[in-house]
């Protein structure tokens, strides 16, 4: 039973990265309002992946243990990188939008 949910939950954790992804290509077409729900959504799935792997690595002590963790391992890691990715091209978004005082003449 526990093997089940683990491999589901790998499942799961694949199909939200996949999606994370999918999102994240579409953002450089969207606005910032879109960039700032994309990483309320990253940060959500990266809480929930988290969550997902500490409680299977406190329930389980068996040999599939190590490959449960390396899997876990790259999928944490690639939603770190996609929540880096969305927030750096957050902070550029709002950057463009700011108006900057370098243009701004008190003459």
């Amino acid at each position: 039973m526990q093997n089940t949910v683990a491999y589901f939950c790998l499942t799961a954790g694949w199909l939200v990265l996949i999606v994370s992804l999918v999102f994240l290509i579409l953002s450089t077409f969207k606005h910032t309002h879109f960039k700032q729900i994309l990483l309320r959504y990253l940060n959500t799935a990266l809480i929930w992946q988290l969550l997902v792997m500490l409680v299977f690595i406190m329930n389980n002590t068996t040999a599939t243990l190590n490959n449960f963790i390396i899997s876990c391992g790259v999928i944490i890691t690639l939603q770190l990188l996609c929540n880096l990715a969305c927030y750096l091209g957050l902070k550029r978004a709002k950057a463009k939008g700011r108006p900057s005082l370098d243009h701004f003449s008190m003459d």
